[in-house]
């Protein structure tokens, strides 16, 4: 019984620590490296569609899945992030924590503008450069921080 006891308090310790020190190594993706990640995928899902139908996607739900990747269309806080068409470009726009156009700090817009076609009229390629990378944003300061 002498024996008994400590092997438990150790074995009680040993579970106690596999359980709660993963907590404290695990780091935590800030919300706007979740949105600019979301806006990245949605970008090449967008223009994967377009290669595959040569059209538009109507809506999100239209956008083609990546095995392998993220094929989340929300930000970082849980919003979906709405694509609007306009000539030959589409804007994806998250309003950040506070959902509402404008903001500062952690409210503060992220806003993604890609071309769909290049100078020769042919769907540009999926890894094509932002026009407005939404991640890059003078403003925002602290996600890249």
């Amino acid at each position: 019984m002498k024996i008994l006891k400590p092997s438990l308090i150790i074995l009680a310790l040993f579970v106690l620590v596999i359980l709660v020190a993963p907590r404290f190594f695990i780091h935590v993706i800030p919300p706007e490296s979740m949105t600019d990640g979301s806006m990245h995928m949605m970008k090449r899902r967008i223009l994967r569609y377009a290669h595959l139908h040569n059209e538009l996607p109507r809506e999100i739900k239209d956008l083609p899945v990546m095995e392998g990747y993220s094929n989340s269309t929300q930000d970082g806080w849980g919003r979906e992030i709405p694509f609007v068409i306009k000539d030959n470009t589409v804007t994806l726009t998250s309003y950040g924590k506070d959902g509402q156009p404008g903001g500062n700090g952690d409210d503060e817009d992220m806003i993604g503008i890609f071309s769909l076609k290049d100078k020769n009229n042919a769907w540009e390629k999926e890894l094509a450069e932002w026009i407005k990378d939404p991640f890059n944003n003078p403003l925002n300061e602290k996600a890249r921080q």
